[in-house]
């Protein structure tokens, strides 16, 4: 027998002398068996080491970083600032008194990787989410702004975890160094001929996210419009995703860089059509849609009913991409939330139904952006046939909104819990999803819960329910 090394597998398999999948964070042998799935061990036998290629600055005194010891990213273990017992008062904004300064700074970026950097369980299927960004990290140079933004996002995120005002405005200082220098950038073609660069107006858009408010949404609206313009194209994902396809010459080597965008994509050619095609199609026709319906009186109607036949169409299309998708692709349920009759009121993602878990965070993502943009195109389909009133059945449109609502809600658990089948014993006295996961479940699922929230196709009982819950928390608790 050829020894392999140490099992990889997670505690409860290793336990029960299993063969594991490996699926993290929680395997799927387990899942499908209903079980708790142990975890995964980090010994020092699995830590890569990784080498630290950044720039010695002359004069400096220098520190070695966890990282070039062979740590790895992982979850932030400081203390949060919190008021002294019996009383309302907090002790001094400063650094926690278990670490210096230096180490408080690693602690951030381990915990900034750990809660934004997915990496694949399965190269196959998923290419994980901002996977490259700590390998790009370490081997770029001590004043890169790649390293700035990171540092910023880094402090931004653990201030506010933490309630550490100085971290923040340290993150913010960073943040508009790095602001200043991409204006500039702009201007400059060659910076922008880099994956380094692109991964920084990410990360910058990361930063508002994190940082915003609502009262200020306008500062990432204009970030987003200062991105379509270094492009040179229309502020929206769409258009982001169009140039990507049409080989965008800043964006032509991003082929293998497209973990680093916050719009997930899926370029796997299982069906006729990618999900890429299908989002780019559904763009074109959702625009000429609206702008007949906003002008029904100057539309004919058999350019309606052919605009209502390309949307049937298409969402066969969708159909056939959903069904040609790999079984491991594939959302598995785990366990069931059962109605209360005490009470009427549920926890943020903790509704009534089943639960769903995943692969990993971005292949929800992926699952998610499907059913948005497919409850988008059968709202679409409702406001045509609306207009044509020719007495077609639109009770099959209702059937699938209400299937497809169901798997966005069913995952949202999935994406805010740090372990789904813990949750699965402990829910029923929760008044909120204990033990938090990672911030990039939350990032991943931000968009298509907001896409779909207005939409007509969508059960008003259900947008009163549940989106109106989600959406009335601060957007930033999904951060903390």
């Amino acid at each position: 027998m050829v020894y392999r090394g140490p099992s990889k597998g997670c505690e409860t398999c290793k336990r029960r002398r299993k063969k594991c999948d490996e699926t993290r964070p929680s395997c799927l042998r387990c899942a499908n068996a209903n079980r708790t799935c142990g975890g995964y061990e980090r010994s020092s036998r699995e830590v890569q080491i990784r080498q630290y290629h950044g720039e010695d600055v002359p004069g400096e005194k220098q520190h070695v970083p966890f990282y070039k010891q062979g740590s790895i990213a992982r979850k932030c273990s400081l203390p949060v600032r919190e008021p002294l017992p019996g009383t309302n008062i907090l002790p001094p904004d400063t650094t926690p008194k278990e670490v210096n300064i230096e180490q408080s700074d690693d602690y951030a970026l381990g915990a900034f990787f750990y809660d934004y950097c997915i990496a694949s369980s399965n190269n196959k299927i998923s290419p994980g989410f901002l996977s490259r960004l700590e390998q790009m990290f370490y081997s770029a140079k001590s004043h890169s702004m790649l390293k700035k933004a990171c540092e910023a996002v880094a402090y931004a995120s653990n201030g506010r975890k933490l309630n550490r005002p100085h971290l923040k405005r340290r993150g913010m200082e960073l943040y508009h160094n790095v602001l200043s220098w991409f204006a500039v950038a702009i201007h400059d073609s060659e910076p922008t001929k880099t994956p380094e660069y692109l991964a920084v107006t990410t990360l910058l858009g990361l930063y508002e996210i994190i940082t915003g408010e609502e009262a200020h949404f306008g500062h990432t609206n204009a970030h987003a419009g200062g991105i379509a313009a270094m492009l040179g194209i229309r502020k929206s994902p769409l258009y982001l995703l169009e140039a990507m396809r049409h080989g965008h010459h800043l964006l032509a080597n991003m082929g293998a860089q497209s973990t680093m965008t916050l719009f997930p994509t899926l370029g796997l050619r299982r069906s006729d059509r990618s999900l890429d095609d299908l989002l780019l199609s559904l763009g074109v026709l959702y625009k000429h849609g609206t702008a007949a319906l906003e002008n029904y009186s100057g539309a004919s109607p058999d350019a309606i009913l052919n605009m209502r036949n390309d949307a049937l169409a298409l969402d066969e299309a969708f159909v056939a991409w959903e069904m040609t998708q790999d079984k491991d692709f594939h959302p598995n349920t785990v366990f069931h939330i059962k109605t209360s009759g005490n009470s009427s009121h549920y926890p943020v993602g903790l509704w009534p139904g089943k639960v769903d878990t995943y692969l990993d965070h971005y292949i929800a993502g992926v699952w998610n952006l499907y059913r948005a943009s497919r409850l988008s195109l059968l709202d679409l389909i409702l406001q045509l046939s609306d207009a044509l009133n020719d007495g077609r059945s639109l009770e099959g449109e209702h059937v699938v909104a209400d299937f497809l609502v169901e798997g966005m809600l069913s995952s949202i658990p999935f994406h805010l819990a740090e372990d789904i089948h813990a949750l699965s014993s402990g829910f029923k006295t929760a008044r909120c999803i204990p033990s938090p996961g990672r911030a990039s479940g939350g990032l991943l699922l931000m968009h298509s819960i907001f896409a779909t929230s207005n939409l007509v196709i969508v059960d008003e009982r259900v947008r009163e329910r549940t989106y109106g819950d989600w959406t009335s928390l601060d957007i930033r608790e999904i951060f903390a």
